[in-house]
């Protein structure tokens, strides 16, 4: 029987996570001979690689060149499927993950889809977090204004046709998603963009609030990396409020909860803008130093 969709996730060095990611992916409810598993080894130093090994069905790449992207996209040219589905070796899927993928690409229409992530602690801070960035995906997915779109492949799928189009993904440290995100757009339109609550993973890494912080900051070092690939602007302050809004309305949240989203919401946003501030003022000095190095050498000469 053909393959309908590739399963592709990058790994290095996860030998904490993976059981529990390959074990999520190997009982979906989607039928097994219907999908592959492609673990792509980045050169893990532990046992990652081995731990792979030991699971039946389970194709194992090897890719020297260091990056999740430069993993992803050898996983894609090992893939035979028509669907390719993105997670991470630390996230674990839900049951019903690749169904819910496959009835959502049934619509020939859309070229990406994103589903809903929730974090391995259960604390009320991490819910509150997981609920309001649940939301931004739908309140930015669900908007017309392309500079807002983001995304993360970490729950991502994409038709083979869209990425032979749009990709393959910049071999950055960072930001390739949103990179290739924006070029979907630019090819198919913002409605070609679908956010699926229902098409859910579990991210094992986050099991304290601060952790979920320490993430926003990084991001906000690569929105200074991908947005000059594109135009890009990150929310603003009514954006934050409606989000926040949303949550609070969907969820149905008390005061006591909406106060919590408040503050871990503003946090968030402040460890996001300070990232950028960071990787803004670390690219001004390396612009001067070489700058400095240019002048010093034509002086030479």
């Amino acid at each position: 029987m053909a393959i309908d969709i590739s399963v592709i996730v990058p790994c290095y060095n996860q030998e904490r996570y993976l059981a529990n990611c390959l074990e999520s992916l190997l009982r979906q409810s989607y039928a097994r001979e219907r999908y592959e598993i492609i673990l792509v080894d980045n050169g893990s130093e532990d046992r990652s690689a081995a731990i792979a090994r030991g699971y039946a069905g389970i194709v194992v790449v090897e890719e020297a060149k260091r990056g999740s992207y430069a993993a992803r996209n050898a996983g894609v040219r090992r893939a035979s499927g028509n669907i390719l589905a993105f997670t991470d070796s630390d996230c674990e899927v839900a049951a019903g993950w690749l169904e819910r993928i496959a009835q959502v690409l049934a619509d020939q229409s859309i070229a990406v889809v994103q589903g809903s992530r929730s974090f391995a602690g259960e604390s009320l801070l991490l819910s509150i977090l997981a609920d309001y960035e649940n939301e931004k995906a739908r309140y930015v997915f669900a908007g017309i204004d392309p500079k807002l779109y983001y995304a993360y492949t970490n729950n991502m799928a994409v038709p083979r046709q869209v990425y032979e189009r749009c990709g393959p993904f910049e071999e950055l440290a960072r930001g390739a998603d949103v990179i290739f995100m924006n070029r979907a757009v630019d090819a198919y339109s913002c409605a070609a963009v679908r956010y699926v609550p229902e098409m859910s993973v579990r991210h094992l890494e986050i099991c304290r609030w601060y952790s979920w912080h320490q993430k926003m900051w990084t991001y906000g070092k690569s929105y200074s990396m991908y947005r000059q690939f594109g135009p890009a602007r990150s929310l603003g302050f009514r954006d934050r409020w409606q989000i926040m809004r949303q949550t609070v309305h969907r969820h149905r949240y008390s005061w006591a909860r909406a106060a919590l989203l408040l503050l871990t919401g503003i946090g968030a946003g402040i460890a996001f803008e300070t990232g950028v501030i960071v990787a803004s003022c670390q690219g001004f000095l390396e612009h001067g130093r070489t700058r400095k190095k240019l002048g010093t050498r034509k002086h030479t000469e």
